[in-house]
């Protein structure tokens, strides 16, 4: 099949083979559902066009801007930029690769108990910093100042979050009728 550069801005219906080898995918959205076998190459360009310029939107400055605040990081907008089309280069080479659906190594995901310390860790040096008129760090400050904290409190920390486990596993929802 011959390349062809089509963008948002350009149709080139004529300019695409018609003899493509395209694997048949269901695709599925919503309670509609379609055979890609089923759809003409036109529509499969669209869809393909489609999908590349929205992978690559879904990523904006105000999603890196937000990410980096949160880690207590401030960036200029020439570096919120360049991170973004990083990003984005990154994500056309997974594409071009093959492993845009591939998830990277990471930690595995918290547990409501594990959550439940992280809640409970927070709560208390929320109060500590209050105490001492100073702000709760951030990003990581924040988990160092956690991680030792967890170090000194781990097990005073781990047993009041069973306890509020607990807690709630024992009320009985027709005790809470007069809240209704």
């Amino acid at each position: 099949m011959a390349k062809t550069k089509i963008d948002n801005a350009t149709t080139t219906h004529d300019a695409v083979a018609t003899n493509a080898s395209i694997p048949s995918v269901e695709l599925v959205f919503g309670g509609f559902n379609v055979l890609s076998d089923d759809l003409p190459i036109e529509s499969v360009v669209y869809l393909l066009q489609y999908g590349f310029a929205q992978c690559l939107q879904d990523m904006s400055l105000a999603q890196i801007r937000a990410q980096a605040e949160r880690k207590g990081l401030e960036m200029t907008t020439a570096e919120v930029a360049e991170a973004l089309e990083a990003r984005r280069a990154e994500k056309v080479k997974n594409l071009l690769n093959g492993t845009i659906f591939i998830r990277k190594v990471g930690a595995p995901r918290a547990t409501s108990f594990d959550k439940l310390v992280a809640q409970i860790v927070k709560e208390r040096l929320t109060a500590a910093v209050l105490k001492k008129g100073v702000a709760l760090p951030k990003g990581d400050a924040y988990h160092t100042l956690a991680e030792s904290f967890m170090a000194k409190r781990g097990d005073e920390v781990r047993a009041e979050a069973q306890r509020r486990l607990d807690t709630v596993v024992s009320i009985d929802v027709d005790d809470l009728d007069n809240l209704f």
